[in-house]
């Protein structure tokens, strides 16, 4: 069975504590609808200690928090973060990292892909939201929703980019702002790994 470590920032002080979370609700359901078991990290316990330090034990990390070039962080903004560039990440050899979070695709990626990362999913800019943040979390969510079930990243994929069309085409008749930020979305994605890669081939 596929096991996921959950973790995101819901701090009710954070003005994007509603994304993350509704982010993370979505990652769950997603989980239970293709049986895979999870566990999950929330503030005040959103550490390095205990993502890094736990990772060994899970296949893939989702994780929905603030980010930069150099990773993600934790409702405190500390240095080290959760995972970044300066903590220890060799533990993420064969595993996956699916990450809603800005720039993180920046400057830890190519770090996690070198040590053997074997999946990657993240944003080379911000991640905008506007309006209803249904549309968002739905886009952001499609490429988890498909590798769960069993189909390659190349599937997955393809088929996270036909979500991002398909509500950019609807928001341009109700909110064409929103539509923007969508668009700015789908561009900046990155989604990395071999194409015929499975759930399967994790470790």
């Amino acid at each position: 069975m596929t096991n996921l470590l959950i973790a995101y920032n819901n701090d009710t002080s954070d003005d994007m504590a509603d994304v993350f979370d509704a982010c993370a609700v979505k990652a769950k359901e997603i989980c239970i609808k293709h049986s895979c078991s999870y566990e999950q990290v929330t503030p005040p316990n959103l550490s390095s200690n205990n993502v890094c330090g736990n990772i060994a034990k899970y296949q893939m990390l989702f994780i929905a928090a603030h980010g930069d070039n150099d990773g993600v962080y934790n409702e405190k903004a500390e240095e080290n973060g959760v995972v970044t560039i300066k903590t220890t990440n060799y533990d993420f050899n064969g595993k996956a990292f699916y990450s809603v979070s800005c720039n993180a695709a920046n400057h830890l990626q190519p770090e996690l892909m070198k040590i053997g990362l074997l999946f990657f999913v993240g944003y080379d800019d911000g991640f905008l939201v506007q309006g209803d943040i249904d549309p968002f979390c739905e886009c952001a969510l499609t490429g988890l929703d498909c590798f769960l079930s069993g189909r390659t990243i190349a599937e997955s994929k393809k088929e996270m980019y036909a979500a991002f069309d398909k509500k950019i085409k609807e928001l341009e008749l109700t909110n064409k702002t929103a539509a923007r930020w969508l668009t700015h979305d789908k561009l900046h994605l990155c989604f990395e790994g071999e194409d015929s890669l499975t759930i399967n081939d994790l470790k």
